[in-house]
């Protein structure tokens, strides 16, 4: 229900003055345009509610906002085709100057959609057709503002409405195919952090609440008033379609709110459907954590202020928003008691996921952090540099003599023509340009729907090591575009998966055994560990680039310790952020820094690093055997698996652990791996061990129970990997009978045989993104099966 504060008209409603479709909403003040060009600025929470009308735009205005809550100065951006202008409200409330001023003209190609402010006021971001221009509010000359391409859509609908999110460079973006997307600013790029679906949202609800109404899915597609609160340490999205307005947890996307604007029965409308709907919300939160919404009714040219209360949760009904957020954060709130990969809060101020690379670690300039530090630091900004100003630098390079390089192996010599096709390797720079170019983004993959079905074509049969060395382990890039291969050659490939026969990257550095690999969220870096005591971080993007052979780590400043046994696992954690390396019965969350200011004459200078931030001991095991932990969205927890058997959950954000169990195989398991499908986020706390002699096992992190097993596959001898598909349906596993089964989770059968293969299968892999399934013999051999 929605308990209505107050009713607003336009002062001049008798003269046929008519609302414009703009809105903006803030805890004091209310705005909205007049006749198309001019604005509407009035406190609505006061009896005398004075008003001020503001004129400068000579085109239609399209879209307002204020400056964010918790700053010192009220600000109200507005925007046009023609223009974009900044009005200080506190100035004209004491100055009675009406003007704005202009921070931008004439520098849209299209018309806007929305703006927004990030926290301090100093950037506004304006979203425009399917990109988001950046203007600094400090710029006090026009044409030195430069508006810079931040974000490329990677769909084919428009960016409808934005927001940027407290104390972070995130940036929530609504589509016109009714989901939230959420950017992070990174590397001077926006990188697909989640994607919120609000027709599943809905959908969901009405299961819980046993409704059998049906209803419209176009109904939810248009998304106003999206804006992201901090009430009670919670963080809430707001946002509105025609029919529902939804309040969502940011961190667990679970529903907190919905409130159904057919049966709101607001006083003074009508019965009619039509004249129910509003035309657009904006959302704001008192001082008393009360989050109120302000709806305009075009139909009515008028705007009803109301208050969230009587909404019903999952379908258990809070008589106001105060008492639910007061329900939802009791200290003896059951709901707290069970683990999750999502996390239930903010981040600690004494988290060790805050740490980061420090400006007394770094030789260079610390890295942007914010969308307002890259604007300030961005090259656009600085194109009226003088010469004078920059160091003298030589544009000849000396050529290396090799001294450095690895030698590699004839195998993978490579073939002078181009036009000569063969199976052998190719040069990166070849592959890319021979690629089409895109135009929208690799994450395109990520967010597009897609219907599973388990593959039963042989495509492809090859032979991908050299002397018949066993595969060992195969992984998928997030974006399923390439395959990196281990080999007990000690060598690791990095080949494209819709051509399998072409290596694109041979790595050669480690001396013994490969233990574990894993490849960068973006795509960019390669990260191995093994017997010969070394974790190494390499460079996808260019040939044999090793960027920092680890051997050792620093604890503290004068304070180090070096790896005395091998490295059995390593892993990229919190999207990039971290490096987790397991060495003996310790597991360490390292931060690293690649220096990428390396120049031909003093190439043996490196100033790339990399920091042991905390320290985890396993409390009973004294080797660490394997970790899981999900890298492409942030998850504070991490799982491990030891010599002892048993599995441990680790928090990073409390730095302990918090879960063990003990027994979970009767054989140390080689093996723990976390679903992190893009395709089903209801099934995240779902997780496999993989042990020797005793099978697979199906774990629920939220009760700590093994929920199913699978043993109907020979596994006496040999570590096996196995993976989750797509859609977190299926499960494939190699047998030592020459054989891969694929097993339903629903039914806990299999569904699917393959085989009979050359030699015993080592490693089973699902593309993440595609119906495709590799297989890794023990003879160096990959069988290839997708769809017919």
């Amino acid at each position: 229900m929605l308990t209505q504060i107050c009713k607003i008209a336009p002062e001049n409603a008798q003269l046929n003055s008519k609302i414009g479709p703009v809105l903006a909403f803030s805890e004091n003040f209310l705005s909205f345009i007049i006749d198309f060009n001019s604005i509407e600025i009035l406190e609505y929470n006061k009896k005398n509610k004075k008003a001020f009308r503001l004129y400068g735009h000579e085109k239609p205005i399209k879209c307002l906002k204020f400056s964010k809550e918790k700053s010192q100065q009220s600000l109200l951006c507005s925007c046009s085709l023609d223009s974009l202008i900044l009005w200080d409200i506190d100035k004209i409330q004491l100055t009675k100057n009406l003007n704005g001023r202009v921070i931008g003209r004439d520098c849209f190609k299209y018309e806007p959609t929305n703006c927004t402010f990030d926290l301090s006021n100093q950037i506004i971001a304006v979203s425009c057709a399917d990109l988001i221009y950046l203007f600094d509010t400090n710029c006090h000359d026009i044409a030195k503002n430069e508006t810079l391409q931040s974000i490329q859509n990677s769909t084919s609908d428009s960016f409808l409405n934005i927001t940027t999110l407290e104390n972070e460079p995130i940036v929530l973006v609504t589509s016109t195919d009714g989901s939230i997307h959420i950017y992070k600013f990174k590397s001077e790029k926006f990188i697909l952090v989640n994607r919120i679906n609000l027709v599943q949202i809905y959908t969901d609800f009405l299961k819980q609440i046993q409704s059998s109404a049906g209803f419209d899915k176009s109904s939810l597609s248009v998304c106003t008033g999206l804006q992201v609160f901090k009430v009670n340490e919670q963080m809430i999205i707001t946002c509105a379609t025609s029919t529902c307005l939804f309040l969502i947890d940011l961190y667990t996307n679970d529903l907190i709110y919905l409130v159904d604007l057919k049966n709101a029965n607001l006083p003074n409308m009508k019965n009619d459907e039509n004249f129910l709907m509003p035309q657009m919300v904006e959302f704001c939160v008192s001082d008393s954590k009360q989050i109120n919404a302000a709806l305009l009714f075009l139909f009515h040219n008028e705007i009803s202020v109301c208050k969230c209360a009587d909404v019903h949760v999952n379908p258990i009904e809070i008589e106001s928003l105060e008492d639910n957020l007061a329900y939802l954060n009791k200290d003896n709130n059951p709901s707290d008691d069970f683990l999750t990969v999502h996390p239930k809060k903010s981040l600690n101020k004494d988290s060790p996921l805050n740490d980061g690379v420090n400006d007394k670690e770094l030789i260079k300039a610390k890295l942007p952090t914010s969308m307002h530090e890259f604007i300030k630091s961005n090259s656009l900004i600085k194109k009226n540099q003088s010469a004078s100003d920059k160091p003298l630098t030589f544009n000849s390079k000396i050529k290396s003599s090799g001294y450095t390089a690895v030698i590699k192996r004839e195998k993978f010599t490579p073939i002078i023509n181009k036009n000569y096709k063969s199976g052998s390797m190719i040069n990166l720079n070849d592959l890319e340009n021979s690629k089409p170019k895109q135009t929208t983004s690799t994450l395109d993959s990520k967010i597009k729907e897609f219907k599973f079905e388990v593959p039963s074509l042989l495509k492809k049969q090859l032979k991908a090591t050299d002397k018949s060395s066993a595969i060992t382990m195969l992984k998928f890039s997030d974006d399923g575009q390439y395959l990196a291969l281990a080999s007990n050659d000690n060598l690791i490939q990095y080949i494209p998966s819709n051509n399998l026969e072409k290596v694109v990257q041979v790595y050669n550095g480690h001396n013994e055994t490969i233990k574990s690999i894993d490849i960068s969220h973006d795509g960019k870096l390669l990260l191995s560990s093994g017997d010969d005591k070394t974790c190494k971080l390499w460079s996808l993007k260019k040939p044999m680039d090793l960027l920092i052979d680890i051997k050792s780590l620093k604890l503290t400043e004068t304070t180090s310790v070096n790896f005395k046994k091998e490295v059995n696992v390593c892993s990229f954690y919190y999207l990039d952020k971290f490096l987790l390396i397991g060495c003996d019965k310790s597991l360490y969350l390292c931060k690293y820094h690649i220096d990428n200011n390396k120049n031909d004459i003093q190439r043996y200078l490196n100033n790339s690093f990399c920091k042991s931030v905390k320290k985890f001991e396993l409390t009973f095991a004294q080797t660490v055997t394997t970790v899981s932990a999900i890298n492409s969205f942030y998850s504070y927890i991490v799982i491990c698996g030891g010599t002892d058997k048993s599995i441990e959950v680790f928090d990073m954000n409390e730095a302990k652990s918090c879960l063990t169990i003990h027994e979970a195989h009767t054989r140390p398991f080689h093996q723990l791996l976390q679903n992190q499908s893009v395709y089903n986020r209801l099934s995240y706390d779902l997780f496999l061990s993989n042990a020797v002699c005793d099978g697979i096992k199906l774990w629920d992190l939220r009760s700590a129970k093994c929920v199913s097993r699978f043993n109907s596959h020979l596994n006496r001898c040999l570590p096996t990997k196995v993976s989750f598909s797509p859609d977190s349906n299926y499960i494939a596993a190699g047998s030592e009978d020459r054989s891969t089964l694929v097993y339903d989770l629903r039914m806990n059968g299999i569904v699917k045989k393959y085989g009979v293969f050359s030699d015993n299968v080592s490693s089973a892999i699902f593309n993440p993104t595609r119906s495709q399934l590799l297989c890794g013999t023990q003879d160096g051999k990959i069988y290839c099966y997708e769809q017919k």
